[in-house]
């Protein structure tokens, strides 16, 4: 669902930057989703792989996101090396 893509590019965002794409305090702040772009801080760089898959996952146009299936695919998906979960911790 494009949707969850969606959520995912915001969730990949948050989780880079420490806090949401979107500054959202009033209803009427919610006009930010649709007309502006996104901003990436130059405080902490990330790859462009990363810039990449967030800026697919929120495009205005919902038949402009990838499929999850296509998400899979994308470099920085795709290149991440598996992790047991004995080694996270």
């Amino acid at each position: 669902n494009k949707i969850d893509v969606w959520s995912v590019g915001i969730l990949t965002y948050e989780l880079l930057f420490g806090k949401v794409p979107f500054d959202i305090t009033t209803e009427r702040d919610f006009i930010k989703i649709v007309e502006d772009e996104i901003k990436f801080s130059k405080a902490t760089p990330i790859s462009s792989e990363a810039k990449d898959f967030i800026l697919i996952c929120l495009k205005k146009d919902p038949r402009d996101r990838y499929t999850v299936a296509e998400l899979l695919e994308h470099p920085f998906i795709a290149n991440l090396e598996p992790v047991q979960m004995g080694e996270m911790f």
